[in-house]
């Protein structure tokens, strides 16, 4: 599991890192993380947004061009944090966990100190 938390000062810190251990006979060039949970921070109501998706990049661009309808009244967003899974129903079930009660306590612990005190 690789977790990207962007800061304030937007440098990309990474925590917990699990470096993917290759199987016997794979090259380790061969291992890809195939989905990503992100979290993005709304700039204009300060709220979060958590989802899935293959890139999690290519999925801001969309949702700050207004394609994503649960988002397209709060733009611009900016993306807060980013976790790399390698399957589908690992994303779905880690997506709960930041939505959850225990994963939004969490993420407070993360961001305390660097962004407004708003309910995540």
């Amino acid at each position: 599991m690789v977790v990207h938390i962007l800061p304030k000062d937007r440098a990309r810190v990474r925590f917990p890192y699990f470096a993917p251990v290759a199987m016997a006979g794979e090259a380790r060039s061969n291992f890809s993380l195939m989905f990503q949970v992100y979290i993005l921070k709304s700039l204009k109501d300060l709220r979060t947004y958590t989802g899935h998706a293959k890139d999690a990049n290519v999925r801001l661009v969309d949702h700050n061009a207004g394609r994503v309808d649960a988002t397209k009244n709060r733009r611009p967003l900016e993306i807060l944090f980013t976790e790399d899974l390698e399957t589908l129903q690992e994303a779905k079930k880690r997506e709960l966990y930041w939505k959850s009660g225990a994963g939004r306590r969490k993420l407070k612990e993360y961001f305390k100190n660097g962004f407004p005190r708003r309910k995540i």
